[in-house]
């Protein structure tokens, strides 16, 4: 486990160049902050993370709290993903830091099961709606992917997910499915 969070895994990448115009697709980030989560689900070089980087600064300019966690091929432990998270909710919303970046700070004392309470019960207390990004989901390990199942499943519906992955991920979707709180966009 580390100690320290890489920062530029949070925040979005800058696009070098122009990006092909999808303005279907970018329009549908009007509608993500309705759904409890949203996946994206295409392979290598279809432009996943370019469309969530788009809804991210579409999102933000209207004055939504937006927060971005990039997974990256070293994966990250249920922990490491737990502060990633937490972090990123943190930068997102701004007023309620303290408490969230205490959580970050103490998670090396933290189980996986007590950080996720922790974090759920923290932004249950927190009013402002928040939509959290999360990149190529496809390298986290699965106990990790578990986890994360776990947390969307408990956290409140103030709490907007958009994840990108490249393969299909095994989060428990059937329940939001049929809750109707599940965008899915393929490649379809």
């Amino acid at each position: 486990m580390s100690y320290q969070l890489l920062k530029t895994r949070l925040s979005p990448p800058v696009e070098a160049g122009r990006l092909l115009p999808r303005a279907r697709l970018v329009d549908l980030a009007a509608q993500v902050s309705r759904y409890k989560l949203s996946v994206v689900q295409a392979p290598a070089g279809f432009g996943k993370t370019s469309l969530l980087s788009q809804w991210c600064q579409v999102l933000h300019d209207e004055g939504q709290a937006v927060g971005w966690v990039t997974i990256d091929s070293s994966g990250l432990d249920p922990i490491d993903l737990l502060a990633y998270v937490a972090a990123a909710l943190g930068r997102a919303l701004p007023d309620s830091a303290r408490p969230i970046n205490a959580l970050v700070e103490s998670r090396r004392y933290q189980t996986p099961e007590g950080m996720t309470t922790a974090l759920v019960n923290l932004l249950a207390e927190i009013a402002t709606p928040v939509i959290l990004f999360i990149d190529d989901l496809h390298f986290l390990p699965e106990d990790s992917v578990s986890l994360l199942g776990r947390f969307l499943e408990l956290a409140p519906r103030k709490l907007s997910v958009i994840i990108a992955s490249r393969t299909h991920a095994n989060l428990g979707l059937a329940t939001a499915r049929a809750r109707g709180q599940l965008l899915e966009i393929d490649m379809e």
